[in-house]
């Protein structure tokens, strides 16, 4: 075991002085075991300070107005997040009673990126995305880049600045932002028009978003390129995937099958619900992976990122049929087991329509289930799936057609999880989507 202890006093001070702390309250300090957007086991150091006042709130875990609260990487000690709700720190116009204007507010949040990243603006790795002009607060989005080429998973920072120039909060999303990256190849040469067709078409899919998750001018039925990155050199493709967890596997698709003899029997005792909802099992888990004495075991993985065996998957499996008989009646078949995922002491299944010939937009049913007695604790379904796409549905070759001369690529540096570092790929997209009904192009939703 790598055992360390973390010294606090040094961190309290030191961020006493960065942020000018003083009058506050040190309130509580605790190391929280995490998962970074690249699916290695992290540690986070958190500080909390109360306002001089309400040192002793107490409000069943909530914090009084004014705190004040730091996080750290707890191996590097670089400040991940911190939110200053009330300091009156920052340059400019901070002490003149003006307003400070979008671009002394946009020299303080490069000044503060410096203090805690070393990063400036001539570095040119962060690329800024967004300004937005709240009611009392002008915040800033940059996300990281290697020679203008953004990262996937991306590595992102998000600054709010007061209307007067005091910095309010300061948060970086990723595993390496502010620190060396690890690039593991040169960049490449964009992929020719056969490759990009090609790759194009294979990601070309008919889609179904549900009516309970869409506005009324919202398409239901489209055609559209889901989003894949492509290796030039090897012709290798990975599926562009939302929940980083997902991203790069392989999808298990197990068919849920049973028989109507099975549809007959009771299934209660089989599938009672466990001690808690999903909500009670994440307030659990979350604080099961904080301690306050300071103390990490570098060694020591996260459990959400122990792999599913294949005598563990074959009861969950069992489970969820079991389930799915009772909630399906007659369905034996029409629905299968897309993924199992671990999740704050939980298993996951994602289920999905089998061989529906379409793919969902979002509103996948998902299972939450005890990954030690195996019981179900709770069922998400958001939408109602139908078993196969109406009549009318144009065919995926004429609806490509009408999207072809639009399919682009864009350079990306994609996370490579057995190499530990990013590779250059270029994902493959097409901002238009075509509506499935009347054939009709229209922007993506």
């Amino acid at each position: 075991m790598a055992l360390e202890k973390i010294e606090m006093d040094p961190l309290w001070r030191e961020w006493e002085d960065r942020l000018g702390l003083q009058g506050y309250v040190r309130k509580e300090s605790l190391v929280r075991q995490e998962i970074s957007a690249v699916q290695e086991t992290e540690y986070r150091i958190e500080l909390v300070w109360y306002p001089e006042g309400a040192a002793d709130f107490d409000n069943e875990g909530l914090n009084p107005p004014g705190t004040v609260t730091v996080m750290l990487d707890a191996r590097t000690r670089r400040l991940r997040s911190c939110h200053l709700p009330d300091l009156k720190q920052g340059k400019g116009s901070a002490d003149s009673g003006r307003e400070a204007t979008g671009d002394e507010a946009r020299s303080i949040a490069w000044d503060w990126i410096a203090r805690f990243t070393g990063l400036t603006e001539e570095d040119r790795r962060l690329e800024q995305l967004t300004f937005q002009l709240e009611e009392n607060v002008m915040r800033f989005g940059f996300r990281l880049v290697h020679e203008g080429v953004p990262f996937f998973p991306g590595m992102s920072m998000d600054i709010r600045i007061s209307r007067e120039g005091r910095l309010l909060s300061y948060s970086t999303y990723g595993s390496h932002t502010g620190i060396v990256v690890p690039i593991l190849n040169k960049p490449q040469q964009e992929p020719g028009p056969a490759a990009l067709r090609q790759t194009a078409y294979q990601a070309f899919s008919l889609f179904y978003l549900p009516k309970e998750l869409r506005n009324d001018k919202e398409l239901c039925w489209f055609y559209g390129v889901g989003e894949t990155f492509l290796d030039g050199e090897t012709g290798e493709t990975i599926a562009y995937e939302w929940h980083s967890k997902l991203f790069g596997q392989t999808p298990l698709n197990e068919p849920l099958l049973w028989s109507e003899e099975e549809e007959g029997h009771s299934t209660d005792e089989q599938i009672s619900s466990g001690p808690a909802k999903a909500g009670g099992w994440i307030s659990r888990f979350v604080s099961e992976r904080e301690r306050r004495d300071g103390l990490i075991d570098w060694e020591d993985e996260h459990p959400e990122l122990l792999p599913i065996g294949p005598a563990d998957r074959d009861r969950l499996c069992e489970t969820i049929r079991v389930w799915a008989r009772k909630r399906w009646p007659g369905g034996s078949g029409q629905w299968m087991i897309s993924h199992l995922l671990r999740s704050s002491g939980m298993v996951v299944a994602v289920i999905e329509r089998s061989h529906a010939g379409y793919e969902v937009g979002m509103g996948r049913t998902k299972v939450f289930i005890d990954g030690q007695s195996f019981a179900v604790i709770d069922e998400m379904e958001p939408a109602v799936l139908p078993p196969h796409p109406p009549e009318g549905v144009i065919g995926k070759a004429e609806a490509f057609e009408k999207i072809a001369g639009a399919v682009i690529c864009k350079p990306r540096y994609v996370w490579d999880a057995q190499k530990k570092g990013y590779r250059f790929m270029h994902m493959v997209d097409c901002p238009l989507l075509v509506d499935a009904l009347s054939g009709e192009t229209a922007e993506e939703l």
